[in-house]
């Protein structure tokens, strides 16, 4: 693989770690109050596993909502 082509590959990574940090940030990840390491990494896991708990329950609100809408709306033949 070219340089040029691995940079480019590289740099969309960096973009989604750099998306995902945004999300964990915006879902309760702030200034880690554990010391040293041990501490951040216990941080960062629960931050990860809230941000996939957030995930889960607006995929189930979405299943919700559609099986609630198929419900609701009348069925018709095809003609």
């Amino acid at each position: 693989m070219s340089p040029r082509k691995r940079f480019k590959e590289l740099r969309r990574t960096h973009a989604a770690v750099e998306s995902g940090i945004n999300a964990l940030e915006n879902h309760g990840l702030g200034p880690c109050i554990g010391l040293w390491l041990e501490g951040f990494e216990r941080y960062v896991a629960l931050s990860i596993v809230a941000r996939n708990i957030q995930l889960l329950g607006r995929k189930l609100q979405e299943k919700e909502l559609e099986a609630l809408q198929a419900r609701r709306s009348p069925r018709r033949l095809a003609a």
